[in-house]
């Protein structure tokens, strides 16, 4: 911790004068320069003492070298707190100082939270703003150098007369390219999706680490091995030497069609590094909502709830003119009314199960190598802790090893849609509806039912998810509307009905919509399970 030499209070980082302020008695001093006396024993160690606050909660780790103790977590929310013990913290190699201010960040949140009309009133309250905390998060910055000989394969075609030619080419050419501050983020509880959202940071800005300098702030801990992204560094640097390649004058008239080139050197070093972040978590049935705000340049993410009740009244006020519109142009029948609002829910039914997909992925961590990666290093740690039991090879084990591998070949060859089948199936369904008055309105309006709640069935098989009452209710009622239609009542009664029944259905899919997109806006109760990770260690 800090302590103001003159009269020993607590000191803090300014972020106005990137120097640390001591708020009793005015004193201010520079970072560097206050922790020269310490300098020669930290250069000696590869670790500096801090304070864990651990949540009892969710296991979520961060660091201080203040020793207040916090009553809130910042990963789940939870009004509680946090356990508290000293500790020694690897020392980063570099750290990207706080440039935006507390003032700056409120003006960032109120220009963001005031364009979202339907967000929740607790994330509008003013005094949500004071909840953001500034939170130095762990990254990886890797530094490449690309040089030598390399070879790429190239083709160039021309027309002669009513014949075309193409012409192949190797092209050879030397590399000396060099790049610096390639980042990635090196916590799993800062999930890949917000790093990237608030990115970049300007590493070349980064100064060597000293632990003043997170004085009056946190830290998170690093927890992803360096060598995660050590693959994504070789690409993004590989892609620019292509783009680069492609815009030479001299290559405007080649296509370079070899884009696995190989060079002859490559370098590549990584350094650990603290960069900025405020953060904010809103909490609320169980599930939590993130705000971060890139700490050096102010670029803003936010997970975005909304309110049902505002956003049903808005959506219950537009309906009208629209209904008055539909009524006049199209819904001249009463079977074609019933139709409309069968289509509506069909609609629903689709967005239903996709937020449903997206949620489980989510949840699931779906693409988030770093936590992934922790994850399966905690795995590794465990296993490698426990006592290995000899395996005794009998007819009951072999025949559930058996049942495991076919279980196992399943999941591998399990059907797994992507857009092009959305496209697919939702054009099949036009294309049927097109053809109603020749094939037959009922027959078409069937295979797209059909069509419609296979494709359901299998973005919810995906992640082993099975229909609920909801989605039952949005297959049958357009069975309901099919049956009427072959019926063909006499009196327009029956179909008004029936529009009435299936409008109040799409009310009720709504409300299910609604809640599922405010699970898919935020996030499940982080659980950790936080031992370190710099493989450097």
């Amino acid at each position: 911790m800090a302590k103001c030499l003159s009269c020993g209070a607590e000191l803090r980082f300014d972020i106005k004068t990137q120097r640390l302020i001591c708020d009793h008695c005015g004193v201010s001093a520079d970072p560097y320069e206050y922790d020269a006396k310490d300098a020669a024993q930290d250069e000696a160690s590869a670790a500096y003492p801090v304070n864990v606050f651990t949540c009892p909660n969710c296991g979520g780790e961060i660091i201080s070298t203040a020793e207040s103790a916090t009553e809130f977590c910042t990963y789940c929310g939870a009004q509680v707190m946090l356990e508290q013990r000293l500790d020694q913290a690897k020392r980063p190699d570099l750290i990207l100082p706080f440039m935006k201010t507390r003032d700056d960040l409120k003006k960032c949140y109120r220009a963001k939270i005031r364009k979202a009309i339907f967000a929740p009133r607790d994330m509008k309250d003013p005094a949500a703003i004071d909840s953001f905390r500034g939170i130095y998060m762990p990254y990886w910055v890797y530094d490449i150098e690309k040089h030598g000989h390399a070879q790429e394969n190239g083709s160039h075609s021309h027309t002669s007369g009513d014949t075309e030619y193409t012409d192949h080419f190797t092209v050879d050419f030397e590399i000396d390219a060099s790049y610096k501050g390639i980042a990635f983020d090196a916590s799993s509880s800062f999930e890949d999706d917000i790093g990237d959202s608030i990115s970049p940071f300007d590493a070349s800005k980064a100064r060597p680490f000293t632990p003043s300098m997170i004085s009056g702030f946190y830290a998170d801990t690093a927890d992803v091995p360096q060598d995660v992204y050590d693959e994504d560094a070789r690409q993004l640097a590989a892609e620019d030497i292509h783009r680069r390649l492609d815009d030479r004058k001299e290559l405007s008239s080649i296509t370079l069609s070899d884009r696995d080139m190989v060079i002859t050197g490559e370098n590549i070093s990584a350094k650990s590094a603290l960069f900025p972040v405020w953060f904010m978590c809103y909490r609320k049935g169980g599930r939590v909502a993130y705000s971060v705000i890139n700490g050096e340049t102010g670029n803003m993410a936010m997970d975005m709830p909304i309110d049902p009740v505002r956003y049903i009244l808005f959506s219950m006020l537009l309906a009208i003119p629209v209904y008055g519109i539909l009524e006049i142009c199209f819904m001249s029948s009463a079977p074609a009314m019933l139709v409309f609002a069968t289509v509506l829910m069909q609609i629903g039914f689709l967005l239903y199960a996709w937020e449903i997909r997206k949620t489980c992925a989510k949840d699931a961590h779906a693409g988030d190598r770093g936590y992934e990666a922790s994850v399966k290093k905690a795995e590794e740690d465990k296993a490698g802790k426990a006592p290995q039991k000899p395996v005794v090879e009998n007819k009951k084990s072999r025949k559930k090893k058996k049942k495991e591998q076919v279980e196992e070949d399943s999941l591998r060859f399990r059907h797994k849609p992507d857009i092009w089948e959305v496209i697919v199936y939702a054009g099949i369904g036009i294309f049927l509806l097109f053809i109603a008055l020749d094939i037959g309105l009922i027959l078409s309006y069937l295979l797209v039912d059909c069509a419609a709640a296979l494709m359901a069935w299998f973005w919810l098989d995906e992640y082993g998810r099975k229909f609920d009452a909801l989605m039952w209710l949005s297959v049958l009622m357009p069975l309901i509307t099919l049956g009427i239609l072959f019926w063909d009542p006499v009196s327009d009664n029956v179909y008004y009905t029936a529009a009435i029944v299936v409008i109040a259905a799409v009310l009720l899919q709504m409300k299910g919509v609604l809640r599922q997109y405010n699970m898919l806006s935020t996030r499940k109760l982080p659980q950790f399970n936080k031992k370190g990770g710099d493989n450097r260690a």
